[in-house]
């Protein structure tokens, strides 16, 4: 009762006030022209400076750019359509020290329905963001300790056949029966070298900013290289690319993944056939899809796809495009989800297989190159 009546005697107005001014988060707003006309206890703290000094000041000016700029543009999309809007980004303390912080900013209201600015609410997502990477270590630790044993015995049936080619070339003085087993030993090592690029791939996951290119250029990269090796094997392609905001991939592994997957559709193709690779929005996510009309996957074998080195195909395929041995799928699902995308495969035996790559997209960013005059089908 006594807590009751203290609240009721203190006007709403002043109350709500003390409310901000003390909650535990990190509050302040902004008018329409972007101008901070308020800044609790809390925000003065995580940004080492004083209040006043705040409040008068832009986004830009407290943040500083890039953050501040990206705020801006949020809270401008609340103030001018009423629209919520979310963005993370690195700080650094007054400390020196470096954090992890998620914004929320929000339209404010009147009674009338009248926007008159935008609120800011900031979390410290540090110790979620160290949780999630050690999560993902350790999915991954999990993935590899789960390949090694697999890994150990492929890659073991590999040098036992190169041992018995070379053994039997040494007592061999045939030049022709000679020079057929080297070939042998040498599409041997051939397919081990492939592998170990492979598993290499999925256990660095070397995101280097030197090697960062954009989503939509990548794919048409991907695109000219793979056109020569779809004519001789008798497949058309499709590419289908809407125009989608600009998305920094690692170049070097999102082109494994694709060369993975196109892969496995062209050896499902096995008479020819069509592989559409397509880009569209959806939301907060783009997603690149990648179609083949081959022979498809029975529902049995849906759920092992992503097993390392479960392959239904003939081991004696070989090495290059379209001849992996039970890694491709586990080498792009690793790769996929180290750039916080996921991957997902549904397919219709005897009909189509298709592979759908989820990607997080910043609204931020600016729209990527337009693709109208790609054509729509290359290597006819």
């Amino acid at each position: 009762m006594r807590r009751e009546s203290a609240i009721s005697s203190i006007p709403g107005a002043e109350y709500f006030l003390h409310l901000c001014d003390n909650a535990g988060v990190a509050l302040l707003s902004v008018d329409g022209d972007l101008t901070i006309r308020y800044c609790n206890h809390k925000t003065a703290d995580l940004l080492g400076r004083p209040i006043e000094s705040v409040v008068g000041a832009s986004l830009k000016d407290v943040l500083g750019r890039p953050d501040g700029a990206a705020m801006e543009k949020l809270a401008r999309q609340a103030i001018r359509r009423g629209q919520c809007g979310a963005t993370e980004f690195r700080w650094e303390n007054p400390e020196g020290g470096r954090q992890f912080l998620a914004a929320t900013l929000s339209p404010i209201r009147d009674d009338r329905d009248c926007i008159l600015g935008a609120s800011v609410c900031f979390r410290d997502i540090t110790h979620c963001i160290q949780l999630q990477d050690q999560l993902g270590q350790a999915r991954k630790m999990r993935a590899l300790g789960a390949m090694a044993g697999k890994f150990a015995h492929h890659f073991n049936n590999i040098l036992g056949s190169v041992v018995t080619s070379v053994d039997f070339a040494k007592q061999c003085s045939d030049m022709r029966v000679m020079k057929k087993t080297m070939h042998s030993v040498a599409r041997s090592l051939q397919r081990a070298t492939t592998l170990l690029d492979e598993l290499l791939a999925f256990a660095e996951a070397d995101h280097r900013d030197t090697d960062l290119a954009d989503l939509t250029e990548t794919i048409l990269q991907f695109a000219d290289d793979i056109k020569p090796t779809l004519d001789e094997r008798n497949v058309e392609f499709d590419l289908k690319l809407a125009r989608v905001p600009v998305i920094e991939v690692p170049r070097n592994q999102f082109l494994i993944v694709l060369n993975n997957l196109a892969g496995n559709a062209v050896d499902a193709m096995t008479h020819g056939g069509r592989l559409s690779v397509e880009l569209a929005p959806d939301r907060d996510h783009v997603v690149c899809r990648i179609v083949d009309t081959g022979q498809g996957i029975v529902r049995e074998n849906l759920e092992h796809v992503f097993e390392p080195f479960y392959s239904t195909k003939n081991p004696e395929l070989g090495a290059g495009i379209g001849r992996h041995h039970g890694l491709g799928l586990s080498v792009a699902l690793g790769i996929v989800h180290e750039m916080g995308g996921d991957i997902a495969v549904s397919s219709s035996p005897g009909h189509m297989t298709t592979i759908e790559i989820r990607l997080p997209v910043d609204p931020s960013q600016p729209l990527g190159p337009e693709c109208e005059d790609s054509p729509e089908h290359l290597g006819q």
